[in-house]
């Protein structure tokens, strides 16, 4: 029979859980009084029907009904058995079973007694099949302690959970799920992800990216999420759930169902979003759009995310827990963008300090993207400052760049911004906490950059053309002039020369002449470093302390610079170094190579 609660039923409903007395389990004992009353997994049987509350459209949970297939022991894990039932509803017919975004949808036995959420099902198609995580494991997070630790667990994995033979053939029968889904077993619903402030060609590039990594998570485009409250109320049994690992330009969250609300805290997804364990993120309400019918595979919950509804707390293989009222205090990361004559500003909040390295370098690219309003080639200059403490030492990283590129000159300009954030935040001696990062860009449509073509020294009366097959000789105390050619797309050549003086106490030793474009390639793709984890972004460099690691980037050569120096073996005075800031990025002839390299010879 299919049924769908009005809003005064599903309250009452709601209400009778709460109010029942807990059940007579361990798990129940440390609960808040007024926490929900689980039904003991041990009394679930084969045949036992119950009803569940969540939400397809809008805010208002409706009802579905379920029966129980069977209870697979330590489904979950070790300990946390896995309830079987199958579902029955209006938009459980519509779309032809569960969707992702359902997770954490409550399910209560007849006499009103919680079941558990509804977190798990299959990949490869839609099924009216469905696992329950048991409402007495999803409490035991409520009672967690701890503040948020450093992980670099990402996507949840999520653990398969194989039907037994008998069961297997049981649900097939009953059409609950294919022969192919049956022997594939459930997982644990993927968490659609709600995104805001990236285009549609943006969005299909990082789903591509995330199916070939080996995710089952979508993003989708979504407004904004406000930084203001969430209303009173608003996160409810049965009611959407978002939680929000950035706010504001660029939002991005898991959105799912709220399970419980009691002693001031909510439970929810029955599953993990990131599996990170103690955690800082913000909970927010959302408003469902619709549940999407997707032919390329399950169907998935499209929402609006809304106001801050709380601060999620604990993210676990059995639920997310959130403490509701205030949101945490993240990283507000500003950005300031110019193109075309129009300029604007924009900004996002990252909750926790290891996603801002990737949550600040997509917030950016994210603006460019509103005022560029293209993806193609172009030049851009960059600024940007992080400010920021470690070891109780504060401390400022402010850099100024510019980048060209034939592909897509936006994304680029990022790089550089999440690649020093990353390798701050994953620096091994001291935890970071970031303070503010702001960013400022300026971009055209004109690709510009020059190459260098030829370079020449002049070790006696004449110019030398260099070869690095070929040895130059030089004298020790001499002045070596060195000259270098370089051509420029679209644009007429230029010659860039620099005067370099070979050190005396050299004299009998070997090194190099060494002429370089600073263009560098940074692995700051702020979407990586976002979704699988900030190390994914660092670069290769070392330091004994922030300090230390800061000072060195505020010494990195800009992409615009043309670097010659003469190196040697040894101490002492072993680089020589001449650096000229041209108008333009300035690539190597290889793009391999970190520019020209010719062995010298001191006589």
């Amino acid at each position: 029979m299919k049924l769908r609660a009005t809003m005064g039923v599903v309250a009452a409903l709601a209400l009778a859980a709460a109010a029942l007395a807990p059940a007579d389990s361990a798990a129940a004992a440390g609960a808040a009084p007024d926490c929900p009353a689980p039904f003991p997994v041990g009394d679930v049987v084969a045949g036992m029907t119950g009803w569940g509350l969540t939400v397809s459209r809008g805010t208002t949970p409706e009802r579905f009904d379920v029966k129980v297939e069977g209870v697979l022991r330590d489904g979950i894990a070790p300990g946390i058995d896995l309830i079987i039932v199958t579902t029955e509803a209006q938009e459980i017919d519509r779309v032809g079973g569960i969707w992702e975004g359902m997770s954490g949808s409550p399910v209560y036995a007849p006499d009103g007694r919680i079941l558990g959420a509804i977190s798990y099902g299959f990949s490869n198609g839609p099924s009216k099949l469905a696992g329950i995580t048991p409402a007495a494991a999803m409490l035991d997070e409520l009672g967690r302690p701890g503040a948020a630790a450093k992980s670099k667990a990402k996507m949840a994995a999520g653990r398969h959970a194989v039907l037994p033979q008998a069961l297997r053939h049981k649900v097939v029968a009953d059409g609950a799920a294919t022969t192919a889904q049956a022997a594939q077993g459930l997982a644990p619903l993927p968490t659609p992800l709600a995104v805001s402030g990236l285009g549609g060609a943006r969005l299909t590039r990082l789903n591509a990216e995330l199916g070939r990594r080996g995710s089952e998570v979508r993003m989708y485009a979504a407004s904004s999420a406000a930084g203001t409250a969430a209303p009173a109320g608003a996160i409810k049994p049965g009611g959407n759930f978002a939680a929000m690992q950035t706010y504001g330009d660029l939002s991005v969250g898991g959105v799912g169902t709220t399970t419980m609300v009691c002693a001031g805290q909510a439970l929810a997804f029955g599953h993990p979003f990131t599996q990170r364990g103690p955690v800082r993120m913000s909970a927010h309400d959302a408003d469902a759009v619709t549940i999407v019918d997707d032919p390329a595979g399950p169907p998935y919950k499209m929402a609006n995310i809304g106001g801050v509804a709380g601060t999620l707390t604990q993210d676990r293989t059995t639920a997310i827990a959130a403490r509701l009222g205030a949101g945490p205090a993240g990283t507000t990361a500003t950005s300031t963008v110019t193109a075309d004559g129009v300029t604007r500003t924009g900004s996002s909040v990252v909750n926790m300090t290891e996603d801002v390295p990737g949550g600040a370098g997509l917030h950016f690219s994210t603006d460019i993207d509103r005022v560029f309003d293209r993806i193609g080639g172009g030049s851009a200059t960059v600024t940007f400052t992080v400010k920021g403490s470690a070891g109780g030492k504060s401390f400022t990283l402010s850099r100024s760049n510019r980048f060209a590129d034939t592909l897509d000159v936006g994304y680029l300009a990022t790089s550089e911004l999440t690649a020093e954030l990353s390798t701050i935040e994953q620096n091994p001696t001291a935890a970071v906490k970031f303070t503010s990062v702001t960013a400022n860009a300026a971009l055209d449509n004109n690709y510009g950059a020059y190459t260098v073509n030829k370079v020449y020294a002049k070790p006696g009366k004449k110019w030398v053309l260099l070869n690095p097959d070929n040895t130059l000789s030089v004298k020790a105390g001499q002045k070596l002039p060195v000259r270098a050619t370089l051509t420029s797309y679209r644009a007429a050549a230029r010659t860039i020369s620099v005067t370099l003086t070979v050190p005396k106490n050299r004299k009998g030793r070997s090194g190099t002449l060494n002429v370089a474009g600073g263009n560098t390639v940074y692995p700051g793709d702020p979407a990586l470093c976002l979704f699988f984890g900030a190390d994914a972004c660092v670069m290769d460099l070392h330091s004994t302390s922030v300090a230390g690691l800061v000072q060195r980037m505020r010494k990195l050569p800009r992409n615009d610079d043309l670097t010659t120096s003469l190196v040697f073996s040894g101490g002492g005075n072993s680089t020589t170094t001449k650096t000229s800031r041209l108008d333009k990025v300035v690539n190597n002839a290889d793009p391999e190579s970190d520019g020209l390299s010719i062995p010298i010879s001191v006589r």
